[in-house]
């Protein structure tokens, strides 16, 4: 009786693999669409827009999470700054009020936070 009501570790993981980096492509769609159609109807190109945004989004993310465990951590921390802050950096492009040299900062400095959270979060709760 007990055996059906166990949990497979490996089964949950697995799921948070595939899941996690389908919803966060999704919401970078999405919210890349909605920045591309300013305000008014939707448009193709804000739908192609929000669709490769998506998909690219979540590709990267789940490569990265498939290669975390083989790398060492700051080089896990580096791909995860980079794809959060180049993604960063091209969504406040998408708004139109700023230059392409201002979204690049603002990439940068968020992607440097994200290698500081990401480099914590690693030293502090990665079993190896």
């Amino acid at each position: 009786m007990n055996a059906h009501a166990a949990v497979r570790p490996h089964r949950v993981r697995l799921h948070a693999e595939i899941t996690i980096p389908v919803l966060a492509g999704l919401a970078f769609g999405a919210y890349a669409g909605w920045l591309d159609r300013n305000g008014g109807a939707a448009t193709h190109s804000a739908i192609i827009l929000g669709v490769v945004g998506a998909a690219v989004a979540g590709v990267l993310a789940f490569g990265i999470g498939r290669v975390q465990a083989s790398l060492p951590r700051e080089q896990v921390a580096t791909l995860y700054a980079a794809l959060f802050g180049s993604a960063v950096g091209y969504l406040n492009s998408l708004c139109g009020a700023n230059t392409w040299l201002k979204a690049s900062f603002i990439g940068f400095f968020v992607g440097a936070g994200m290698f500081l959270v990401a480099n914590y979060l690693l030293l502090y709760h990665r079993k190896d």
